[in-house]
């Protein structure tokens, strides 16, 4: 059911620029435990974040990166900004797998409205 998620997602979002799917390499078949897509700006994440909240959908930014974590500020990092980018621009849509067809349209519905 989450390939099916996903699917669907990316499908209803394969002709609008502003969202982007992380995908797997060829050679590897994704579980989808979790569809993320990337957004051009904090700001546009955020605008679908935010009005996916308002709507009662809970969405989230991407995992925090560690080295901006307060645990981890004193540990040597190697970063190259590919995890800050992500995280500033990612947002992960809800993928679980109890979600219902109806459930998913409503999703894509908001952020088509969103945008």
């Amino acid at each position: 059911m989450r390939r099916v998620n996903f699917e669907t997602y990316n499908n209803a979002f394969s002709k609008i620029s502003e969202i982007q799917f992380l995908n797997a390499p060829s050679e590897f078949q994704s579980n989808r435990w979790l569809t993320c897509i990337q957004t051009p700006s904090f700001e546009f994440r955020e605008n679908i974040r935010l009005g996916l909240e308002k709507e009662n959908i809970e969405s989230r930014p991407l995992w925090k990166p560690m080295h901006q974590q307060p645990i981890f500020q004193k540990y040597t990092s190697y970063i190259n900004g590919v995890s800050d980018n992500l995280f500033e621009k990612g947002l992960c849509l809800p993928s679980g797998s109890n979600l219902s067809k109806e459930d998913i349209s409503f999703i894509i519905k908001c952020i088509k409205k969103l945008i």
